[in-house]
């Protein structure tokens, strides 16, 4: 294997963690991931920062938020757009003590190409 995470097992769990790096990083990632999603599971309440990096498909907790705040203000997906705000005191995920007021705190947003 040498030491790489083989390119079946990333496609097969959905995500990319660990990327192209070595296989213990791979596991360590992907067994956080599944600790973080039970135990979102088993407390029935939204966590106070969702961490991207452990989501299999960020796009689709994105695509939740809005969903959520159009029910919540009675309009349409169209009419929604995200608004985003660095919060220079939240480094890490585990800075956030509640959820946000309105939205949701999220941790490992990426910008490419900027």
């Amino acid at each position: 294997l040498l030491a790489r995470t083989p390119m079946s097992w990333r496609v097969k769990a959905g995500f990319a963690a660990g990327g192209r790096g070595a296989l213990a990083s791979w596991a360590k990632q992907f067994e956080l991931a599944v600790m973080s999603i039970k135990a979102w599971e088993a407390s029935g309440v939204d966590p106070a920062c969702f961490r991207l990096q452990l989501l299999w498909s960020p796009r689709s907790l994105l695509t939740a938020l809005l969903q959520k705040a159009a029910r919540q203000q009675g309009c349409s997906l169209v009419e929604l757009r995200f608004h985003y705000e660095v919060k220079s005191q939240f480094v890490e995920a585990s800075d956030t003590q509640e959820p946000a007021k309105e939205g949701a705190y999220v941790h490992g947003l990426q910008l490419q190409g900027a």
